[in-house]
């Protein structure tokens, strides 16, 4: 289940019911219906959708509600108390949409949770943004309906899934970059402590950052598509064009630059009054009007995945303007996120100085761990003998979260 969220207006949600259904009606929003605020379509006449039925709901109608990737990531940020309230009553719809969920497979009544917390939830504000996110994510876990819960470190948990394919100790170094946070921790792992509750003597050390693979999604998307929509252009009479009306539009995890760019339409037109080629502040102005930013970073998202087995793929973006595309590389991609991929290096490395000791082996996990990125620079941190591993890239994390609450609650 992808991590989004889309708050559709009623009819909207009614419509997609009815669409699961098989009996879809037609129409959709218009621009005079939008309401560009994604926290004034918190109110009770309006639905939240979660994972793949929001991605469906907002690539059939973006005008219906607003789009929101990783909410997690935004708690630990310096932001409004009333919003983030808001952010609040999402993560703790999304819980009760998990809860219910496990309860239907279940067949009875879920009231405890182990559930994954990263090692930090912001950067910049330190233990002051992780306390905030924390004490978010309690509130919201009590909310869904959970009597008794614990949080354990995404890292950790990959290390518990890890545990149960040896028969020998080890200390295990997992890198767990996942959609907004890289995790890293060195860890004691043996089967003979697998039943043990307390392993907190076993963690060596961890490191961890607001990084993950949608940051890499939106520097990719700047680089190789963004020059469609006026990245790069000159006026007609030669001077540059500002970069900033389209960097707002690929900051999708921005919600002062998505609320600027809510309110640029004019400056969009101007601008295409304005340059060389009008054509191309044309297609961001469609962007703008029809709110199709998230869509363009989730085709470059699947494109980038692409990757991980092609040296090159497409990006379709007919639905900006007929046959329409773009195309990424892996070399473009190496130049674009070149950045990030350090920063996830150096996570690693201050992981392994952290525990003053040298890794028997190495596990990745987590989506973007996938690529042939991250594997070469995780590899180069510690000498050729030390292998690379990795297990279920997107389930690891979720297996050791079960083995913990099987110790702690059953």
């Amino acid at each position: 289940m992808p991590s989004v969220v889309f708050t559709a207006r009623r009819e909207v949600a009614l419509r997609q019911v009815e669409q699961l259904r098989g009996n879809a009606p037609q129409g959709a929003s218009t621009q005079s219906d939008r309401d560009f605020s994604f926290f004034s379509m918190m109110t009770d006449g309006n639905a939240i959708i979660f994972g793949n039925p929001a991605l469906r709901t907002y690539f059939e109608d973006p005008l219906g509600g607003v789009l929101v990737r990783s909410p997690k990531s935004f708690l630990g940020s310096d932001i409004h108390a009333d919003h983030l309230a808001r952010f609040e009553e999402i993560v703790s719809g999304m819980l009760q949409h998990i809860k219910a969920m496990a309860e239907r497979i279940h067949g009875g009544a879920v009231t405890r949770a182990v559930i994954g917390r990263p090692v930090r939830y912001h950067g910049t504000r330190g233990e002051e943004g992780n306390n905030q996110a924390m004490e978010v994510m309690a509130r919201a876990a009590a909310r869904a309906g959970f009597d008794d819960f614990c949080f354990e470190l995404e890292p950790v948990a990959a290390a518990y899934e890890y545990e149960t394919a040896i028969t020998s100790e080890q200390k295990l170094l997992v890198v767990d970059v996942g959609g907004g946070t890289t995790d890293c921790v060195v860890m004691r792992v043996n089967p003979a402590l697998a039943g043990k509750a307390d392993r907190l003597s076993d963690i060596l050390g961890v490191s961890g950052d607001r990084i993950g693979g949608n940051d890499f999604d939106e520097a990719l998307a700047w680089a190789s598509v963004m020059p469609l929509f006026g990245k790069n252009t000159v006026t007609k009479d030669g001077r540059p064009q500002p970069h900033s009306l389209v960097h707002d539009a690929m900051s999708i995890r921005n919600l002062p630059a998505q609320t600027r760019f809510a309110r640029s339409a004019e400056a969009i037109e101007e601008c295409m009054q304005q340059s060389a080629t009008p054509e191309k502040w044309a297609r961001l102005l469609k962007l703008n009007q029809q709110h199709l930013q998230y869509r363009v970073v989730h085709s470059v998202e699947r494109a980038k995945m692409d990757l991980s087995l092609a040296p090159q793929s497409p990006v379709d973006l007919g639905y900006v303007e007929s046959d329409l595309s773009a195309t990424v590389e892996r070399e473009g991609l190496a130049e674009a996120t070149e950045r990030l991929v350090s920063k996830v290096r150096s996570l690693a490395g201050e992981a392994i100085q952290a525990s003053q000791t040298r890794p028997d082996v190495v596990f990745l996990t987590g989506g973007m761990a996938q690529s042939p990125l991250i594997k070469e620079a995780v590899s180069g941190l510690i000498d050729a003998t030390v292998p690379l591993r990795s297990g279920d890239m997107l389930g690891s994390v979720g297996r050791g979260l079960g083995l913990s609450a099987g110790r702690r609650f059953v």
